[in-house]
């Protein structure tokens, strides 16, 4: 595992260089984000950090941004984090069987050609956290202009797994109430492409056809969303 190879040099000084404070924090970040898509258990996550320990103030910062940045690990005894299981772990989910246009669903094949189909870690629908538009916005507001610290992390933090939005939408199958809108307006997840650039899927219901529609269009930093929508993300 990489974490290892950082694990041992540091645990091998009182303080940590400026080169391995780098590589460190770099682990820190992959391991995030392998977290939260579900390729990397939480406790191997801990195993680093749990050597960061008394290895002096460099040390401790790296602590303190992953305590802030990793939501997944209990640090209620500081010595000894523990990963935190919940009921938001992943679970693994076929995209290619839900997402197949029928009497109850219509879905862009474009959808599987830029963000693709598998059968991978899915996190929980009710991880999501909805924003309505109280205003129109354009795609750079709601998700940053390409570069920025915010547009990274919307692809690398906030981005959508396929399985979380078929979740939301098995949850209103039939167009009932519920936190998608169903009114026909948009209720928009960023997600991450195959390139690894954005996409926004843009999900509505058809009142006229009796199904779910799901679009998945490229990032537009001034295509302009109407007030009224809204965008749920991680």
């Amino acid at each position: 595992m990489k974490g290892r190879l950082i694990m041992t040099t540091v645990t091998d000084k009182k303080s940590i260089s400026d080169e391995n404070y780098a590589r460190v924090m770099r682990v820190l970040h992959d391991a995030e984000t392998r977290l939260l898509k579900g390729s990397l258990d939480p406790d191997a996550v801990v195993l680093v950090l749990s050597h960061l320990n008394g290895k002096g103030s460099r040390a401790e910062n790296l602590i303190e941004y992953a305590k802030e940045n990793c939501p997944k690990i209990d640090w209620k005894d500081k010595a000894k984090p523990k990963a935190r299981r919940s009921r938001k772990s992943t679970t693994l989910f076929n995209e290619a069987e839900f997402f197949q246009t029928n009497d109850d669903l219509w879905v862009d094949t474009d959808l599987e050609k830029y963000v693709g189909f598998e059968t991978r870690p899915s996190r929980h629908a009710s991880a999501l956290k909805c924003r309505p538009l109280t205003q129109n916005e354009n795609e750079a507001q709601l998700f940053g202009l390409p570069g920025s610290p915010e547009h990274i992390k919307t692809i690398t933090e906030r981005a959508v797994d396929l399985g979380q939005i078929a979740g939301k939408i098995k949850a209103q199958a039939k167009g009932t109430e519920g936190e998608l809108l169903n009114n026909g307006y948009a209720n928009l997840f960023p997600v991450c492409g195959k390139d690894g650039s954005l996409r926004v899927v843009d999900v509505h219901w058809a009142a006229v056809d009796g199904r779910w529609f799901v679009y998945c269009n490229p990032f537009t930093p001034d295509f302009v969303w109407s007030a009224g929508r809204r965008m749920l993300s991680n």
